[in-house]
């Protein structure tokens, strides 16, 4: 199917092209790319869940005069 070469601080990995399309490879590579971010990120669950609050709060702020514009037109 593959192989996996390791070559100093590299792995070289060989699949055949019927296997997977260039569209496919990128998709995993970005999809490596997201875990490695994801492993750096000092994010926290409470963290997330925080910041979460933040952008819907600061969203309500600056989006609440049109939209309640809008129900009161009906």
């Amino acid at each position: 199917m593959g192989t996996i070469v390791s070559e100093g601080p590299n792995l070289i990995l060989t699949i055949p092209r019927e296997l997977l399309s260039e569209k496919e490879i990128q998709k995993l590579l970005d999809l490596l790319r997201f875990y490695e971010l994801i492993n750096k990120s000092a994010m926290t669950e409470k963290k997330a869940w925080q910041l979460s609050e933040e952008i819907k709060s600061s969203w309500w702020e600056a989006n609440k005069e049109r939209i309640l514009a809008k129900i009161e037109a009906k």
